[in-house]
């Protein structure tokens, strides 16, 4: 998402990335690369094939699950950070050099290898 308000030139606003927390919340314990919304929307027992105006209410519902998950898990930090960095990333990754997210996350004790 902040690629493409980077793109348009819209103002930096604040984004809940719920791939993202789907990543910080499962630690390793799936591939990263099989994270998407589908399998989000499965995970957390929402219909998959839906409308625009039907994944806006779903991705709202599935953030509201992740809150709940972030703060049992004691990754409030880390979600802070990640909410942070989001914009300077895309930055960077936006002139041209590529982010290792698995890597990142390895430093930072996040994932499981």
């Amino acid at each position: 998402m902040a690629k493409h308000f980077l793109q348009a030139g819209l103002d930096r606003c604040e984004i809940i990335d719920v791939v993202l927390n789907e990543k910080l919340i499962s630690n390793g314990e799936v591939d990263f690369g099989a994270i998407n919304l589908e399998f989000i929307f499965k995970k957390y027992l929402l219909p998959e094939d839906t409308d625009i105006s039907m994944n806006v209410s779903q991705l709202y519902q599935v953030w509201q699950h992740q809150e709940k998950l972030i703060q049992e898990m004691g990754l409030k930090n880390v979600f802070e950070l990640e909410k942070r960095i989001i914009w300077i990333t895309e930055e960077i990754e936006h002139a041209g050099m590529e982010i290792d997210v698995v890597g990142m996350l390895e430093y930072k004790g996040i994932a499981k290898y």
